[in-house]
């Protein structure tokens, strides 16, 4: 950080006490800002410590030639016992920091053993918002303070510094000056600010406006307006606007202005360059807009003209799906599009057809010509060859959900066995199929579909089951998969099996709606194969529980299912 002073090698290094001790005071120096050390995190953000003579001003020369973005220009003068300080700042880029303030530090040097280039006390202490943040803004900051009579003018030291109270609490710029040669304000003489401008094809001439300096020491008198490095004009304090008219087309001007005060002028304003360059309009075709006419099949468009243009309007160019479609009459304002196709959707805009040109696009309007039926299949097919161990039956159960979606009225499902059709049921998600003899050892194949209103859906998947007789070697599963218990409702007792495509540990466990587990009917090592087990609706304790819904699972190293069931008494 490139600072002010050449006077003194280290601006902040400095006593944070109150009461004059030689020892570094950490309270008051906290206290001092109410809520956080002074300084904090000066140097990119490493924290330096006062009172630490090597510490310290070594954090400090390590950033001391570190380009900064600003300038303080800093003075002090006396009255009595009134010590007074202003400071002036530029910006010479943009920052973009926030809860950026300037500090005012007076320190009193009461120890004259320690180096005075680096250590003095603390005595006052005031602070400000800076709230300049652009490149070129200028301000100016004053500060007084009352001092002691006692204070030795020669031992004071005032200390400026602009920081950042958030983040790192990087401090931008700092200054440092004393009373041994007082000198009095540096004049600051304001420049005009926000200088811009426009071409008025209208009127042929360059409107140009501006804001008022931000401060001056001196009185301000007028300004004084430039184009291309030539004066043009001047005007008094109240005018911050000029017209010039002396321009011709096709060319670019440059504009600055200075402010004039009884003792100097400004800087120059920002520079502002405005084209005279007289550009044709072609107005825009307004408020396109379309409805599709499910009775003619059609699309019906409607637009707004062009609201202005400086040439002669000829007509309209319509496109359909970023091709042309048709060029219309400038006298006509709709259109009517048959050659479309159901079920398709189409993105219409128009341009505006000039003499000397054509005009950019109006709104796009996306018009649907009505939606497809959707009839999704159903969905995760699943099913087992089972036993009835009650009737001595076997059977195949089948279950599946309902498809994904559709824009249709579900009436039901068709159940197809090996291609034919089998059965036609309502909304139920299973089914039994139960034949007098099973062909054990050949595949069942199975798939459903979905019925609409309007139509049938395609197959779902097909599941094939194999029945295997309890007397022959079973099929290995090639899935793990938890059955459906039977009977369900039951009263009083209820099998429930389940499938293991590998051999591994499996927990089966029942427990009510509350989640709070009942009776666990297994937890071991199985082979892979099928596994069955009773329920006889009684908890570990060998008690009957209620009648209700309770719920069984099946745990396994990498499957997890849950199914339900009703006991009825």
């Amino acid at each position: 950080m490139a600072e002010n002073s050449t006077t003194y090698p280290y601006l902040i290094p400095l006593i944070w006490q109150l009461d004059g001790n030689t020892s570094p005071n950490a309270n008051a120096r906290y206290n001092m800002f109410g809520n956080g050390y002074v300084p904090y995190a000066l140097w990119g953000g490493s924290t330096g410590y006062a009172g630490n003579p090597g510490g310290f001003p070594g954090s400090y020369n390590s950033v001391a030639n570190v380009p900064s973005p600003m300038t303080i220009s800093l003075s002090l003068s006396i009255d009595g016992n009134t010590l007074s300080a202003t400071a002036v700042t530029e910006l010479l880029e943009n920052i973009t920091s926030t809860n950026n303030r300037i500090l005012f530090i007076l320190t009193h040097n009461f120890d004259k053993t320690q180096p005075g280039n680096y250590f003095a006390s603390v005595v006052r202490f005031q602070e400000q918002n800076f709230n300049e943040t652009n490149a070129g803004d200028t301000q100016v900051y004053t500060q007084s303070f009352d001092i002691a009579p006692t204070w030795s003018h020669d031992d004071l030291r005032l200390v400026a510094f602009v920081q950042t109270f958030s983040g790192n609490r990087i401090i931008h710029q700092a200054a440092m000056t004393d009373l041994s040669d007082p000198q009095p304000p540096v004049p600051f003489l304001g420049a005009p600010q926000n200088l811009a401008g426009s071409f008025n094809e209208s009127t042929l001439a360059v409107d140009l406006a501006w804001s008022v300096p931000n401060y001056a020491h001196t009185t301000h008198l007028g300004y004084k307006i430039f184009r291309n490095d030539n004066l043009i004009h001047e005007v008094g304090t109240s005018v911050t606007t000029y017209t010039d008219t002396d321009v011709e087309l096709d060319e670019v001007y440059s504009y600055y202005t200075t402010a004039m005060y009884s003792d100097g002028e400004s800087a120059p304003s920002n520079v502002f360059e405005v084209a005279t360059v007289f550009q044709p309009v072609f107005g825009i075709p307004q408020n396109l807009t379309g409805i599709f006419d499910e009775s003619a099949i059609c699309i019906d468009l409607s637009w707004e003209a062009p609201t202005y243009a400086h040439t002669t309007f000829l007509g309209y160019q319509l496109y359909r799906n970023n091709e042309h479609l048709k060029e219309v009459d400038a006298s006509i304002l709709s259109f009517t599009d048959e050659t479309i196709e159901l079920y398709s959707v189409y993105t219409y805009y128009m341009i505006a057809l000039y003499s000397d040109g054509e005009s950019a696009h109006s709104n796009y309007v996306t018009v649907p010509t009505g939606n497809a039926p959707v009839i999704a299949p159903p969905k995760n097919l699943s099913g087992v060859f089972a036993h009835d161990w009650l009737t001595g039956r076997y059977y195949i159960e089948l279950e599946w959900e309902t498809p994904d979606y559709a824009n249709t009225t579900l009436v039901g499902y068709n159940v197809y066995l090996n291609g034919e059709f089998l059965v036609q049921q309502g909304l139920s998600l299973s089914i039994q199929y139960i034949e007098d003899e099973f062909n054990f050892g050949e595949p069942y194949t199975f798939y459903v579909t979905a019925l609409y209103t309007d139509a049938e859906s395609e197959p779902s998947d097909s599941v094939i089951i194999t029945p295997v007789s309890e007397n022959e070697t079973p099929v290995q599963p090639t899935l793990s998969m938890l059955g459906n218990s039977y009977p369900n409702p039951f009263n009083p007792s209820t099998t429930i099996y389940f499938d293991l495509h590998v051999a591994g540990v499996a927990r089966l466990e029942i427990f009510n709606i509350r989640g709070q587990i009942i009776k666990t009917l297994a937890n071991s090592f199985f082979d892979s194969g099928r596994h069955e087990y009773t329920w006889d609706g009684t908890d570990e304790k060998g008690q009957p529980v209620g009648s209700g819904l309770y719920f069984y699972r099946l745990l396994t190293d990498n499957y997890s299912e849950t199914k339900r069931m009703m006991l009825m008494k």
